[in-house]
């Protein structure tokens, strides 16, 4: 009897032993080495044999790390992302990020408008972007100062007299320049590669005005062409905060396709 009980508790231990194995696997970069050693103390390597006293208690450990450590397993596989097939765009949400519908932007964006700029042409511009999708560090429409966010526009483009990405970039430091005050450019338009393509790229500063509020933001611009239409992917966030915000900003970008 002794010796089927011995087999039993040696068989579900080989499993739990599996389990533990699988889970360093897993999350060897996620877990310290002390919790690591933790678990080798409690695993007689050599022998494998435990008494049921020290099987209750490895069981009860390995069930509760598996609770603890399954929704991170969850949540990293399961990016949020934004798609348009017929337009050959796909971008991935900052971890953790939330996602709001380009035509939700758009239309809270159409009802601000006198708050933004006072010029009609400015407004006019400002409705004939498409705005495809924005990711925010915040729920859209929080009562916050300002939400950081990652933002996809497009809009068409005149070719007569927009060649090219540099010609996109100095139309749109223009436009900057009109919408905000005391503009600052951090860095000039330069030529980088986005998604295997040319894009221009720069940084600038400026004051939002929202009546009586005036916010210092800081934003980084990428600017592509394909087939007579303008992409622009902005990064932006309050001077203060950006930096604390700029890996998120990166991984965004980098996962940007346009096929």
């Amino acid at each position: 009897m002794d010796e089927e009980v011995d087999d039993g508790v040696a068989h579900q231990c080989h499993t739990i032993n599996s389990c533990i194995n699988l889970c360093r696997h897993k999350i060897r970069d996620s877990i310290s080495l002390a919790l690591i050693n933790a678990l080798d103390e409690e695993v007689d390597g050599k022998t494998g044999k435990w008494d049921s006293l020290m099987f209750n208690k490895m069981k009860k450990l390995v069930f509760s790390f598996c609770l603890v450590l399954m929704p991170l397993f969850v949540f990293a596989a399961t990016p949020l992302s934004y798609e348009n097939e017929a337009l050959g765009v796909k971008i991935n949400a900052p971890q953790g990020w939330f996602i709001t519908s380009g035509d939700k932007v758009q239309q809270t964006l159409n009802k601000g408008l006198d708050e933004i700029t006072s010029l009609e042409s400015i407004k006019e511009a400002i409705k004939k972007v498409g705005i495809l999708v924005m990711f925010s560090q915040y729920e859209f429409g929080s009562p916050i100062e300002y939400n950081p966010n990652v933002a996809l526009i497009t809009e068409p483009l005149p070719s007569s007299y927009i060649k090219d990405v540099n010609d996109y970039a100095n139309a749109s430091l223009m436009n900057i320049k009109t919408m905000f005050k005391d503009v600052k450019i951090i860095s000039e338009p330069k030529l980088v590669k986005l998604s295997g393509k040319d894009a221009s790229h720069f940084i600038y500063e400026g004051s939002m005005i929202r009546g009586y509020l005036e916010i210092r933001i800081k934003s980084s611009v990428y600017l592509m062409l394909k087939d007579q239409l303008g992409y622009t992917l902005t990064c932006s966030d309050k001077v203060g905060n950006f930096d604390n915000n700029k890996e998120k900003f990166e991984a965004a970008v980098n996962s940007f396709i346009l096929k």
